[in-house]
């Protein structure tokens, strides 16, 4: 039925109007030519102005039978057929933790460690037919830093290094969740140092997540002039991708018209490639009182 319904809205594709628009409007239906790739046509119904119409009120849903998709082919519903309710709720979360720090003599270097236990924590789920799923989730985070002096580079003032990791396990994981998972890894890495009794104080920073491969450099440098000026100049730059995952099966938002290879996937932005397009280079002025 949807065949001959779209062939008979492509035959009235500007039925009734005059004979001059049809050979110039191409998206009216020339009966001379009615198999023309080039114009409205049967053999190229979607450049037909009444086939538009009808396919911008409607949208196409997820290609699986469990969204109402057949053949490798999303369902189209109308906008108003389409969407859902959507209930905000925030919930008591319980967390359970562990922390310790301790100095190590061989390397001098100074140790500090923490882990947390989430339980049902809600995350989105495309798979799920309320859209979200619940999960446990296992972070650890280890921070190391060791003050070393640089002689060549600063004979009168320790170089502070400092590099933190971010390990996290997401129980009950499915490819459906457009987070990462189930294991992640994020560490960052710090270099500050000072000169002239502190007066000048570079630092650089770099942050990296492995799943998203995404991440950030941000170096800047402060400078006081006296007790209540100083000025910082720095920039922050950021890189990451997007990263594809399955549409919903029944998603918050009506449908709308997909094509292309990823006509069924959404595009997902994780960590740092959130904020990939906001580079900034920033001199901040300070007078204090």
């Amino acid at each position: 039925m949807s065949f001959n319904v779209q062939m008979f809205l492509t035959a009235l594709s500007c039925n009734g109007d005059l004979e001059s628009r049809i050979m110039i409007d191409p998206e009216c239906f020339d009966p001379e030519d009615t198999f023309s790739p080039a114009r409205c046509s049967y053999a190229a119904p979607q450049l037909c102005g009444t086939i538009k119409g009808l396919l911008g009120v409607a949208g196409v849903g997820r290609n699986v039978v469990r969204a109402g998709g057949t053949n490798g082919l999303g369902r189209r519903s109308f906008i108003w057929q389409s969407g859902g309710e959507l209930a905000l709720r925030y919930n008591r979360r319980n967390v359970l933790g562990f922390s310790t720090d301790f100095a190590e003599d061989v390397t001098k270097t100074n140790w500090g460690m923490e882990f947390t236990w989430v339980g049902d924590t809600t995350v989105l789920d495309s798979n799920s037919p309320t859209n979200v799923s619940d999960v446990q989730t296992y972070n650890l985070t280890v921070s190391v830093d060791r003050p070393t002096f640089i002689n060549f580079l600063n004979p009168n003032r320790t170089f502070f290094f400092n590099t933190q990791w971010f390990f996290q396990y997401v129980g009950n994981y499915h490819n459906s969740m457009p987070q990462n998972g189930p294991f992640n890894v994020l560490f960052t890495f710090a270099i500050l140092a000072g000169y002239f009794q502190d007066r000048m104080l570079p630092q650089f920073i770099t942050i990296y997540d492995f799943n998203s491969k995404s991440g950030g450099i941000l170096p800047s440098v402060a400078y006081r002039f006296t007790e209540n000026f100083s000025a910082t100049i720095g920039m922050l730059f950021f890189f990451g991708r997007t990263q594809f995952n399955e549409m919903p099966i029944r998603g918050f938002a009506p449908n709308g018209n997909r094509a292309g290879p990823d006509a069924y996937r959404d595009g997902v932005d994780n960590f740092i490639g959130l904020i990939r397009s906001r580079d900034e280079i920033f001199l901040r002025l300070r007078w204090t009182f």
